[in-house]
């Protein structure tokens, strides 16, 4: 009997784990690529729109990347509770001289998981999809026949060239080794507003030459995209290239998660990354942090008592309240603190009593409100005015 219920036990747990994990903590949504239903022609004005909807457990914050024939758009983040759903527009015109055909455009959506048994955070592929759409030329062009004249063309054999690095022979463009790399990024999971985030990545020439490897790092935000990082690198075989740079994040961003993009061109492919790495970070407005300088709960008949706090916030501190309560009276009154010095992210903050005219005893605390409307309170603490 004990035995089973052991068994039932464990199973239940584990269970519960593999649910959490692999259900429940999973991001899910679907995905649909409308607006290119019908015929298009040669510099026509091309209206895709992607729908999304979150069909996981939980709200999530969602990165689109969508792509057309070479052409990647801006990404675009948005966050969905859960079972809502959102249409993106991402316009674009034909070029004037796009011949007749299918053309493609693929979307993919990654999102950020939280793996709950060792709490690392990871950006994974949540769906791809892809839709054709056909361009059709107004005017066919009429290829005039022209009489060829056969002529047999004179084939030279080149023989391989050996060069120095093992295990590697060029004999013409189409042996030439193609360009390998391998990139790493690394990077905090929180970020503060007014503050930097490191961002470090490491570059690796996996190829059988000495290459020229193009480097930008990028993040996209709810209603932002930056240029985090770019520069360009010549490596010689298994060369690694190692660095760190920082972002900062400034009162114009948003809360949420920020999705940052190492991507490694070549200098022929300047639009479809050779490789790339993602990772995410989440910058949340705290509340704000409220902190005594020096304390006096005995204070001395007639003299008079200043409150000094120490006020921190991410973004904006709008208003330090003191609120005095004679335990004789049982009547609560507020007093607003003033700003001593710093400013309103950092700052002291101070409140300076009456002359205490006899011996009474008050209960006090502070409440402090940031710009995004949290308020924080300290403990509350009586004070006990003495003879001396």
């Amino acid at each position: 009997m004990i035995k089973t219920l052991i068994v039932s036990i464990l199973i239940l747990f584990i269970g519960g784990i593999i649910f959490y994990q692999y259900i429940y903590n999973s991001p899910r949504a679907k995905v649909e690529i409308t607006g290119i239903e019908k015929t298009f022609t040669p510099a026509e004005e091309v209206g895709i729109e992607v729908g999304i909807t979150n069909t996981g457990f939980r709200p999530q914050y969602f990165n689109l990347n969508v792509e057309m024939q070479g052409y990647r758009f801006t990404p675009t983040v948005l966050y969905l509770p859960r079972k809502q759903s959102k249409k993106i527009k991402f316009p674009c015109s034909l070029p004037p001289d796009t011949i007749s055909g299918n053309y493609p455009v693929l979307v993919k959506v990654y999102a950020k998981k939280i793996d709950a048994i060792i709490k690392r955070i990871h950006v994974v592929k949540v769906k791809e999809v892809s839709k054709l759409f056909r361009v059709e030329e107004r005017l066919e062009k009429i290829i005039p026949q022209v009489a060829v004249k056969e002529k047999k063309a004179k084939v030279e054999i080149v023989q391989p060239i050996k060069v120095s690095s093992p295990a590697v022979e060029i004999a013409g463009p189409g042996l030439i080794p193609s360009v390998t790399a391998e990139v790493k990024l690394s990077l905090p999971e929180k970020g503060r507003f007014n503050e930097s985030i490191p961002v470090e990545f490491e570059l690796k020439n996996t190829s059988g030459l000495q290459s020229k490897l193009l480097l930008k790092i990028e993040t996209v935000y709810i209603g932002g995209f930056d240029i985090i990082f770019s520069s360009e690198y010549i490596l010689a075989v298994n060369e690694v290239k190692k660095d760190k740079v920082k972002y900062f994040i400034d009162d114009t961003k948003t809360e949420g998660d920020y999705f940052v993009t190492v991507n490694v061109f070549t200098p022929k492919e300047k639009i479809k990354p050779l490789i790339s790495d993602t990772k995410v970070f989440s910058v949340v407005d705290n509340p704000p942090e409220i902190r005594f300088k020096d304390l006096n709960l005995s204070p001395a008949l007639g003299k008079r008592i200043t409150f000094r706090v120490e006020v921190r916030d991410d973004r904006e501190v709008k208003a330090v309240t003191f609120f005095h309560h004679s335990i004789e009276k049982k009547f609560t009154t507020t007093y607003s603190m003033l700003l001593s010095s710093g400013n309103n992210r950092t700052g002291e903050w101070i409140y300076e009593t009456p002359v205490l005219k006899k011996k009474d005893s008050f209960s006090f605390y502070i409440s402090v409100i940031d710009s995004k409307g949290q308020e924080v309170k300290t403990d509350k603490y009586t004070v006990s005015i003495v003879k001396k």
